[in-house]
């Protein structure tokens, strides 16, 4: 897979792979837990942009979110959050 990312990477346009990263909010680790460089959109545009993704934890009680994507290294707690429904595109309240 990683092979194939990287070769998907050489063919994007300039400026795409800026522009994923700041819908995404500027992560630090992808979501397999692996750093991630900051580029030039990192120090340019994070303040500039409003993030579009944020944390299930920095949400507020009563606030609501759509869930983008869900990280996690344990495989039990990944089948019970999806046995409750919490699945990417769907929404949650905290």
């Amino acid at each position: 897979m990683d092979e194939h990312a990287c070769r998907f990477e050489q063919v994007l346009a300039n400026g795409v792979t800026e522009s994923i990263c700041t819908f995404l909010g500027h992560p630090e680790f992808c979501p397999h837990g692996k750093p991630i460089p900051p580029g030039r959109c990192c120090q340019e545009m994070e303040e500039t942009v409003e993030r579009r993704i944020a944390r299930l934890r920095e949400l507020q009680p009563g606030e609501k979110g759509e869930i983008a994507y869900i990280r996690t290294d344990k495989a039990r707690c990944l089948q019970k959050l999806m046995a409750m429904g919490v699945l990417p595109g769907g929404s949650i309240r905290l």
